[in-house]
């Protein structure tokens, strides 16, 4: 089903819901600016508060009651940004509607002021399990849990599933929740939001800056409750302990657990299996005898470090430590024994460890490997009671497979004496191929003529790809082909734009330095683009955009292989590199540049379509495939650099897009004028935006105030 069929659908649900409440309790009719305005109007007033189509109501609430409509749900829809699960039998409450009643929730939290939070492991985040139960919501309805530790502007955690119990008349349902304050470890105070969705719920824990952005159709939030922590891990006994264990970004900064599995085990959900460090802290024992450092026996015993992994890592093929080529076996049950395949495993992944000069060892806290603190950016130890840590980063050929994969640690010391094992999930969410992931509605029409005559297209560039025409765009948002090019820049829109709104709005268009920090603009242009100066060109394209009126997800192809249109188009006015017409051409040994389009006026002219194509290529989603972002933990990009923290530069993106500016396809010196525009899953394609990117000589007087 369509977005734009959710949406007709929720309506629906909301307006009989909540029809000749008027002021009662029912939907407030204040107008509200903000989601978080609506928030707070709606835990004050007790009512529920309509905020762009998201109905904003007060958990444990009693609401008046009003009819219900009698339609029977719709097939289960994608929110933009998630993934629909596949059985929604788990965690809908079928048999607990009430008729005739307006949909609320009551949580078990009742008047509570405070819960009671439990921590596994020194220095990490709190686990907390919510229970709720829906009443009114008609079948199929779907329901998930996010939590904030930081209101008003904290980033909304989404929790486990909702399970209900094997009792089929138990209408409860339960979530999990990783709670992690902006410091790390457990937050002082959290608010929780129970979503309803109309059909099935998304399954993939994320992150997110506003409730709306899940395209929920309710959203039913608690006041701020204050955090008590409960810890669970056991006391420091003779033998050493491990005092964290975790991973950490390509950047260092350590991560929290997205989530919690039912043995309390933390679950890092992450959009590739490399690009990654697997991080192991131990301290001694009552004893205090020191822990060992060898990560790897060239003697072929075990060393003081052992891991062990559920699943192959890479081609699970072991090659006696190749870090070249070789991959690792998997040890499944990931248990621990002197069994020679196991010894082997376990050195086989020890021995990619690195102690910073590139020694399979452990390292002090003077070498660490970690960043605990992004706002800080300082390097220490995540537990300050460790005494040595270690350090595995994850490279392609030693890569997670995508699933769970479940790795069990544990550390000995000088004497002899072993700790406990420990263990965490780490689960990679599978890739999404080209042409799956941005599929459109069948087109109506034959496609435009011009989609055949794509330049010769190396085989490496496209292999993974299947080939996919993309939709007809919509009548009102195609261009006829333009004349010849003047020497003047454009001053007008690039084309004929749709009505205001209708298509997907451009929310963010820039730049972000090499360290992924957003530059700021030094200046404005006499027709209002922002001009952004450089002094080279290791830099970031990014575009982001959102869903307009009609409210279809933003595509995410920045590429089509089919040689058509694909959603996000870029044109610049000036040759990137040698201007080399060849598409795609950015890979080894030969890579070239993107031709210019001057002025960069958006048609179906072949040469356009493939200048696009041409520059969308270089496009990364972060596992090197030509996509958008759809969730902002995944961005390219640190907004502000003084906490360090990845995410959309703007709070309303849905989609961000980034193309790193490489050597081979670099601006040229001086000024180039970069168009762009974003086509949603329906077809419609949203008004242009340009900017200047000016690159400026080492020799030159930059604007003042540009960002190097």
């Amino acid at each position: 089903m369509h977005a734009r069929h959710s949406r007709w659908w929720t309506g629906l649900l909301v307006a009989a819901a909540l029809a000749g409440c008027n002021g009662g309790r029912g939907s407030s009719g204040f107008d509200v600016n903000s989601e978080n305005e609506a928030i707070s109007r709606a835990l004050a007033s007790r009512e529920c508060v309509d905020f762009q189509g998201l109905t904003i109501c007060p958990a444990n609430a009693e609401i008046t009651p009003t009819p219900s409509p009698s339609a029977t749900p719709p097939p289960s829809t994608t929110p933009s940004g998630l993934t629909p699960s596949p059985t929604p039998t788990r965690g809908t409450p079928t048999g607990t509607a009430t008729p005739g009643g307006t949909p609320n929730i009551e949580t078990t939290l009742g008047d509570a002021t405070a819960i009671d939070c439990t921590q596994y492991a020194p220095g990490g985040s709190c686990a907390y399990t919510l229970t709720f139960t829906p009443h009114s919501f008609l079948p199929g309805t779907g329901f998930r849990v996010l939590a904030r530790a930081v209101a008003p502007n904290g980033a909304w955690m989404l929790g486990t599933d909702p399970t209900a119990s094997d009792d089929a008349s138990d209408p409860t349902l339960q979530a999990t929740l990783a709670l992690t304050s902006t410091q790390g470890g457990p937050p002082a105070h959290v608010q929780f939001a129970i979503l309803a969705f109309a059909g099935a719920a998304p399954t993939a824990p994320g992150q997110f800056t506003e409730l709306r952005q899940t395209n929920a159709a309710f959203a039913f939030v608690t006041q701020m409750l204050v955090v008590n922590v409960v810890t669970a891990y056991p006391p420091l006994d003779a033998a050493p302990q491990i005092s964290f264990f975790g991973l950490a970004r390509a950047d260092d900064v350590v991560l929290t657990p997205s989530t919690f599995d039912g043995s309390g085990r933390p679950i890092y959900i992450r959009a590739s299996g490399d690009g990654i460090a697997v991080v192991v802290e131990a301290r001694p024992g009552t004893t205090g005898v020191a822990v060992g450092t060898n990560a790897f026996s060239s003697s072929g015993g075990l060393p003081d470090l052992q891991i062990v992994v559920s699943r192959p890592l890479g081609n699970g093929i072991s090659t006696g430590c190749d870090k070249a080529a070789g991959g690792v076996p998997a040890v499944d049950p990931p248990v621990f024994s002197s069994a020679p395949d196991i010894v082997d495993a376990i050195n086989d992944l020890g021995c990619h460890v690195d102690d910073g000069a590139g020694n399979p060892t452990g390292r002090g806290v003077a070498d660490a490997c970690t960043i605990p603190n992004a706002v800080s950016a300082e390097y220490a130890f995540v537990n300050k009671a460790s005494t040595v840590q270690f350090c595995l980063p994850i490279a392609q050929p030693w890569a997670f497979p995508s699933g769970d994969t479940v790795l069990a640690a544990r550390v000995d010391d000088l004497h002899g004496q072993v700790s406990a094992p420990q263990e965490i999930v780490v689960r990679v969410q599978a890739p999404v191929s080209v042409a799956t992931a941005t599929r459109s509605p069948t087109p109506a029409g034959p496609r435009a003529t011009g989609t055949a005559t794509v330049a010769t297209r190396p085989t490496g560039a496209t292999a993974t790809a299947t080939a996919a025409t993309p939709p007809t765009l919509a009548g009102a948002t195609r261009t006829p082909a333009q004349p010849a090019a003047s020497p003047t820049p454009s001053q007008t829109p690039t084309t004929t734009p749709p009505p205001p709104d209708v298509g997907p709005s451009i929310t963010y268009m820039g730049l972000a330095r090499s360290d992924d920090v957003v530059m700021s603009s030094t200046a404005t242009d006499a027709f209002g683009r922002p001009v952004f100066v450089s002094h080279d060109n290791g830099v970031t394209l990014v575009v982001e955009a959102r869903p307009g009126t009609l409210h279809f997800a933003v595509g995410l192809a920045t590429f089509d292989p089919s040689g058509g249109l694909p959603d996000l188009q870029i044109l610049v006015s000036a040759q990137l590199g040698d201007g080399s017409p060849e598409v795609c051409d950015k890979t080894l040994p030969h890579p070239g540049g993107v031709p210019a389009t001057d002025p960069p006026v958006f048609s179906d002219a072949p040469a356009v379509t493939n200048a696009i194509n041409d520059l969308g290529c270089r496009a990364d989603d972060g596992t090197g495939q030509p996509l958008g972002r759809s969730l902002s933990f995944s961005a390219c990009t640190i907004p502000n650099g003084v906490t360090g923290e990845y995410t959309f530069v703007h709070p309303e993106s849905s989609a961000q897009y980034c193309v790193p500016i490489d050597r081979p396809w670099r601006f040229a010196p001086g000024d180039t004028i970069v168009a762009a525009r974003v086509r949603d899953t329906g077809g419609t394609v949203g008004q242009p935006k340009e900017i200047v990117v000016r690159i400026v000589q080492p020799s030159e007087t930059a604007t003042p105030g540009a960002t190097p």
